[in-house]
């Protein structure tokens, strides 16, 4: 599956066929209009807990860069070792968090938290299962930070934030020298 993180003002992803996943507790559906046919039930998921999750997520391959649309795309191995399904649709799906990394505040050793948007999976995941996505990230989003990836249920907790599960961290990015790709923080051109 293969999910373009558009220009980013707001934390969001935009897919073709992707409806907006919001990070929201708030699972009511919307009234249906008199007359009109009942809406479709939303599937419940429940919230899964720190003892049932079990996770990795790690890179596949190397990240590539398209100069045509000034984009990265990062194909990454999502596995589930725990005790739970994750569900990926309805209520509370799990999906990728995908995260600018911003220079620490002062004081502080950890980066702080930039812009985010969500790479969505395609099914839901059973335990001891794997799945892979590929994330498209705008080089404007990359560029002058690293870029965090990580799981999480949206609304309940962030894997690696609120379950210490690995994250998968890229980067730092800058522009070239010639305003244009993106190079690594000594000026070379980004391979990885």
């Amino acid at each position: 599956m293969t999910t373009n993180i558009s220009k980013i003002a707001l934390p969001l992803i935009l897919a073709s066929s992707l409806m907006l996943t919001a990070c929201s507790n708030d699972s009511q559906a919307p009234a249906a209009a008199e007359g009109a046919a009942p809406a479709a039930a939303v599937k419940e998921n429940p919230q899964l807990t720190h003892e049932q999750v079990s996770s990795n997520i790690e890179q596949v391959g190397s990240t590539a860069y398209n100069a045509a649309d000034d984009t990265l795309t990062v194909k990454l191995k999502i596995s589930n070792k725990g005790t739970a399904a994750w569900p990926t649709s309805g209520t509370n799906p799990v999906t990728v968090g995908v995260v600018q990394l911003l220079d620490p505040a002062p004081g502080t050793a950890e980066p702080a938290r930039g812009e985010e948007a969500r790479v969505p999976m395609t099914g839901d995941v059973q335990p001891h299962a794997e799945t892979e996505v590929t994330a498209v990230v705008p080089g404007d989003f990359a560029a002058g930070h690293k870029v965090r990836f990580e799981l999480l249920q949206e609304g309940v907790a962030w894997f690696g934030y609120n379950f210490q599960q690995p994250v998968l961290v890229l980067g730092p990015f800058a522009r070239c020298a010639d305003g244009k790709g993106l190079c690594d923080d000594k000026g070379e051109p980004f391979y990885y």
